[in-house]
């Protein structure tokens, strides 16, 4: 669209609205550009009718008025002389007009412009460009251009309203022009707006969960959390999340963890169908609780890796054969993460009520290893009669395994709505919060009917005290981000394993956690099963833990990969023990004949997960695969898997022939979580591991 025009000296012209129909207005896509065609139009004869509106006042009026000033003095009569000559100039326009008409109906106007008036007046209209001076001594002249029409425009009656729009007043022109500009660049705007298919969405902020930040030691709040309540599946109470789809497509590492994934089912499945553990190498079956561990422990593995067809047959098999009404002692720990977190899990995968009846089956017998004199659970459970008892090694439980059944027994009160299971773990949890400890570390014994720790017991991040860590910040990140204490209580562990445990190694300066026997002598020797700790500290700095906290991760993360990857065999042993001094053999750490075991372990996978899965570094993928091939080459035999007793030999690794249910439920299953390249099936801002592997939704308090 053109603005008005100015000669050089000043003197207006009028302004051409039409050009080809269209003018300079930037077009619009589609549909839209005609709709601004017709609204043009329409703008157009809106401001002509304006301008005929304005015609009709009284000229009378002005005459008098202009008169009335001729009789005021010197100044009222140069304003009569100046309307006059703009008087005697507009009738010398319409003189002008009168002969333009004479024009169209004569060969004259053939003449001057070429070709049949007819045949110019369908095509175009006639617009006066006017150069008019209005004053004393002024005149006025005007000369005519051919701007086309559109056909479906009345060529009379725009040519009559363009002549009466140019008799108006200069000023008046220009404001009714101006207003119309502003008009149509208005609707234009509007219509653009609307109409425009490139125009981006809009984006609703409703119900957007904002993720962690971890720089603040503190908990952040959840501004939206009316919202994430909103979005609470109903099937069970506070249920956050609907299961992630099957993936997308598979990496060729994860191809290669399937396959291992399979191998091993169809050992399985062939030796050792519905009981506890195979034997590959002697083609049996080992049982521990006679529950079918292994196929219990590797159904939500089996749903993860879409291998469809083992988890329809292992579903048959839970849903006909699976009895826990058996005169069978069994380990609360063990049964808690291992079978109720698995059904759980698998429940919430598939919403298959099967196994969340399953799992209430379980639970209700588990729960009654909580009647103690303290309300800390017993270490055993008869599923049977039902009755609790201490463990056959000693009076005590082990602190590790009633401080690691709360993410399940709470799980299972939200989705079933029944209160009882979460009340018992939460009773646990408050207790033990309230024992003394040493700078927030936990002995490894607490005895269920007194509820006090075992005195002079050992301090470790290793076995029978590793997991409490885990489960402090796991239940804060569970139940919302909600009971503080959690996670007061887990940063000062923090800080008490950084200032009583950690040490550096010699030569090579390796950061690793020892223990502290008869809570007090410090042992430089550290678990594979501390190897869970990296994963974990990087867990919680992504929810606001101190970001010092990552250094740790990173550094202890390099030093439990090395336990695996300077073997022969690139596989960890059980125990590794630390030189904190300079030897003579220049090595940072060594191996006792008794601990050179490797037992399919998931520790060390399971933190380069978490590793990956929260900084995107592909170097942690790349230990694990070197780690993944030690166990194919070393481990793999005809019929599965198996454990192996020295790491330390390429030649004799004494096979032991057992393969573990958390080779499948935990090893195989990070090793893929680990290769995956979509890493938002398995966020960790929705699920929440267990100690055996097993997602559970984070819930919002």
């Amino acid at each position: 669209m053109q603005g008005d025009v100015f000669s050089s000296d000043g003197v207006k012209r009028d302004s051409v609205l039409a050009k080809d129909g269209q003018g300079d207005v930037p077009a619009l896509l589609g549909d839209v550009h005609e709709q601004l065609d017709e609204l043009r139009k329409e703008l157009t004869d809106t401001i002509s009718c304006l301008g005929l509106e304005i015609l009709e006042i009284p000229e009378l009026a002005v005459l008098d008025a202009a008169k009335e000033e001729q009789g005021e003095g010197k100044s009222g009569g140069a304003a009569w002389g100046a309307f006059s000559k703009y008087e005697r100039s507009q009738r010398a326009f319409q003189d002008t007009i009168a002969e333009t008409e004479y024009y169209n109906s004569t060969e004259n106007f053939s003449q001057s412009y070429g070709g049949n008036p007819a045949d110019k007046l369908a095509k175009g209209r006639i617009e006066q460009e006017e150069t008019l001076a209005i004053g004393p001594g002024g005149s006025g002249s005007g000369s005519y251009q051919l701007i086309p029409l559109s056909s479906d425009d009345d060529v009379t009656v725009d040519t009559r309203r363009k002549w009466r729009w140019n008799q108006l007043p200069r000023l008046q022109r220009v404001v009714f022009f101006m207003l119309g500009v502003a008009a149509l660049v208005a609707l234009i705007y509007v219509i653009a707006s609307h109409a425009d298919p490139s125009a981006p969405p809009a984006v609703s902020h409703e119900n957007v969960v904002i993720a962690p930040t971890p720089a603040v030691a503190q908990p952040e709040v959840i501004e939206n959390e009316a919202n994430v309540e909103e979005e609470v599946k109903k099937e069970g109470p506070d249920q956050i999340i609907p299961p992630p789809g099957p993936p997308r497509k598979r990496s060729e590492r994860q191809e290669a963890v399937v396959g291992a994934m399979k191998h091993a089912w169809k050992g399985y499945k062939t030796y050792a169908w519905g009981h506890d553990h195979l034997k590959p190498l002697s083609r049996s079956s080992n049982d521990w609780f006679r529950l079918g561990l292994t196929l219990i422990d590797a159904l939500d593995t089996l749903w993860i890796m879409d291998l469809k067809d083992e988890f329809n047959e292992a579903r048959e098999w839970v849903a006909t054969q699976l009895n826990f009404n058996i005169n069978q002692d069994v380990n609360l720990f063990e049964s808690t993460i291992r079978i109720l977190g698995g059904l759980l899990s698998t429940y919430h995968l598939t919403n298959d009520q099967l196994f969340l009846d399953k799992a209430v089956d379980i639970g209700d017998r588990l729960i009654a290893g909580f009647n103690s004199g303290s309300g800390v659970p017993f270490a055993d459970v008869n599923l049977y009669s039902r009755k609790a008892s201490n463990p056959k090694w000693g009076p005590d439980s082990s602190t590790s395994e009633v401080t690691t059944i709360q993410l399940e027994f709470r799980d299972l009160s939200r989705v079933t709505g029944n209160p009882i299971y979460e009340e018992k773990v939460n009773l646990v949890s408050d207790h033990i919060h309230k024992l003394p400890k040493t700078e927030g570390l936990v002995p490894i014994f607490i005895n269920a009917q007194t509820g006090q720790w075992r005195a002079h017991s050992t301090i470790t991040l290793g076995a029978r005290g590793d997991t409490y860590y885990e489960y402090l910040l796991k239940q804060w990140i569970q139940t919302g981000r909600t009971r503080d204490f959690l996670r007061d209580d887990y940063n000062e562990s923090v800080a008490g394993m950084e200032h009583l445990l950690a040490r550096r190694t010699e030569p090579s300066n390796l950061l690793f956690f020892g223990e502290l026997h008869g809570s007090k002598n410090f042992v430089n020797k550290m678990d594979e099963l501390t190897c869970y700790l990296p994963g974990t500290l990087a867990l919680g700095v992504h929810y606001g833990m101190p970001k010092h906290h990552m250094k740790i991760a990173e550094d202890l993360m390099y030093t439990c990969t090395l336990t695996w990857l300077r073997q022969p065999t690139n596989l960890a042993p059980e125990i590794t023990y630390y030189n904190t001094q300079p030897t003579s053999t220049n090595e940072d750490f060594f191996v006792k004949s008794n601990d050179a075991h490797y037992l399919l372990r998931p520790e060390t996978v399971e933190s380069l997960w978490y590793m990956y899965h929260l900084t995107g570094n592909k170097t942690f993928q790349d230990w694990g695969w070197q780690m993944f091939q030690g166990i194919e080459n070393y481990c793999k035999v005809e019929n599965g898997y198996t454990s192996i007793g020295n790491v330390r030999s390429t030649i004799d690794t004494k096979p032991k022939d057992k393969m573990e249910s958390f080779f499948l439920g935990e090893t195989l299953k990070y090793l893929y979580l680990l290769f995956m390249e979509d890493q938002n099936a398995f966020s960790v801002d929705k699920w929440v591991f267990n100690s055996e592997a097993h997602p559970l939704p984070i819930y919002t308090h």
